[in-house]
């Protein structure tokens, strides 16, 4: 896999990974890489998928979408938090990690989210889907898609 333009991927001891980019910095431990004139190679395991989304963090980052439907659910934004009014009697309160920023827009309907670690912004995005899931409700359409 090649390095782009930006990025730089350094080892450090046996295991551990090294990622830096316009972005952040990215650290992992991966066993078996090699990095030789602008190229990393990667032995066996699932290591190549994990420095290909370091790589993709630290570089260009990683975007999410959720829709909101159904007749008066709506979210508000806060600080490092999501308000949900989607049908319950109070507000449900969803607090994001430090390195995932989300927005509303749309007139509430639609919250948007971006990171550079891939599993931090995808894990956010499902805690707040977990909150009024639209699989349960699939007649009517309500919920979080």
């Amino acid at each position: 896999m090649r390095i782009p333009k930006g990025v730089e991927i350094r080892k450090i001891g046996e295991k551990e990974v090294y990622v830096r980019g316009e972005k952040g910095i990215q650290k992992a431990k991966i066993e078996g890489v090699e990095i030789k004139e602008g190229e990393v190679k990667v032995e066996r395991g699932k290591g190549r998928g994990v420095i290909k989304r370091m790589i993709e963090g630290v570089s260009e980052g990683f975007k999410g979408k959720l829709k909101i439907e159904g007749v008066g659910y709506k979210a508000k934004e806060g600080k490092g938090e999501i308000r949900l009014s989607i049908g319950y009697k109070d507000e449900k309160v969803v607090r994001s990690p430090a390195g995932v920023e989300m927005k509303v827009k749309g007139n509430g309907t639609i919250i948007t989210g971006k990171s550079e670690i891939y599993e931090e912004l995808r894990q956010s995005l499902s805690r707040i889907r977990e909150v009024r899931p639209a699989r349960k409700d699939r007649y009517k359409g309500k919920g979080i898609k």
